[in-house]
C-alpha cells in the first residue's frame, strides 16, 4: 500500500488516475480500517500521506463511514461486555488490549501510575501478534491488567496521597517491596531535591545513590538498580 500511496502523491491530480480513483479510495479506507482494527494504536488520518488523507476524509464525510473500530470502554463493566460479546477471542484480545493502551494514553499524563499498565498491555499484544503466547493466555493477562487498572484507580482515590507519591507507592507494591508506605515518600522527597537530574550528571549520580539506599532494604541488592531506573523513567506531575 505504501508504494501505491507514494505514487498517488506524485501523480495526483493527473487525469490518468480518473479510472482508478474509486478503487484507490476504497483501498485507502480499507487499509486505514485494518490498521486500526489490528494495530496497537488508533491511527489518525493525518498519519497517512496528505493527498490520500484528503481522499479518505472526503469519503468518510460523504458516505458516513468510519475509519476506526469502536474500542471497549475500560471500566467496571468491561469484562461483562466482553463476555457477552459474540466476537471471536482474538477480537476480544485486540479490543481489550487497545482499549487499555488508549485509556492509558488519555489518562497517563494526569495519573502516571497507569503508564506501566499501558506498556504491559502493548507487550502482551506484541507477544500475541508474534505468536509467543497462546490466545487464552493473552486474554487472561489482559483481564489481569484490567483488574489492576481498576484497583489502582480505586486505591489512588482512597490513598489521600499526591499523584507522584502514589505512583511510586503503586510501583513498590507491584514488585512486592517491603514497607512501601514508608519508602514511597522518601523516594518522592529525593526526586524533589534533584529536579534537574535528567540534565545534570552529578545530580543524577547523587539521586541514584539515595534511591539505592532506600530501595536496598525494600527489594534487595539484585533488584534495586532496575527498580531505581524504572522509577526515574516515570512521568512526574
Amino acid at each position: 500500500f505504501k508504494e501505491l500511496e507514494v505514487l498517488y502523491e506524485i501523480i495526483s491530480p493527473d487525469v490518468f488516475l480518473r479510472d482508478y480513483l474509486d478503487n484507490y479510495r476504497n483501498l485507502s479506507i480499507l487499509h486505514q480500517i485494518v490498521r486500526n482494527a489490528f494495530g496497537k494504536y488508533i491511527v489518525p488520518c493525518a498519519d497517512i500521506a496528505k493527498k490520500t488523507e484528503s481522499l479518505v476524509r472526503e469519503s468518510v464525510t460523504a458516505y458516513g463511514l468510519t475509519n476506526t473500530m469502536p474500542l471497549v470502554k475500560i471500566d467496571e463493566k468491561t469484562l461483562d461486555v466482553l463476555k457477552s460479546s459474540k466476537s471471536s477471542t482474538s477480537s476480544k484480545i485486540i479490543n481489550l488490549g487497545k482499549g487499555l493502551i488508549q485509556t492509558v494514553i488519555d489518562q497517563g499524563e494526569e495519573q502516571p501510575f497507569l503508564v506501566p499498565i499501558g506498556e504491559r498491555a502493548e507487550a502482551i499484544l506484541e507477544a500475541y501478534d508474534d505468536r509467543q503466547i497462546e490466545t487464552q493466555a493473552a486474554l487472561r493477562q489482559l483481564e489481569s491488567l484490567l483488574n489492576e487498572y481498576l484497583q489502582s484507580r480505586r486505591e489512588s482515590e482512597k490513598s489521600g496521597l499526591d499523584m507522584n507519591t502514589f505512583t511510586i507507592l503503586w510501583i513498590l507494591k507491584q514488585v512486592g517491596a517491603k514497607q512501601p508506605e514508608q519508602a514511597a515518600p522518601l523516594i518522592d522527597d529525593a526526586l524533589k531535591r534533584f529536579p534537574y537530574h535528567a540534565y545534570n550528571a552529578a545530580d543524577r549520580r547523587r539521586l541514584k545513590a539515595e534511591l539505592y539506599k532506600i530501595l536496598l532494604p525494600a527489594v534487595g541488592k539484585e533488584r534495586m538498580v532496575d527498580l531505581a531506573d524504572r522509577i526515574l523513567k516515570l512521568p512526574r506531575k
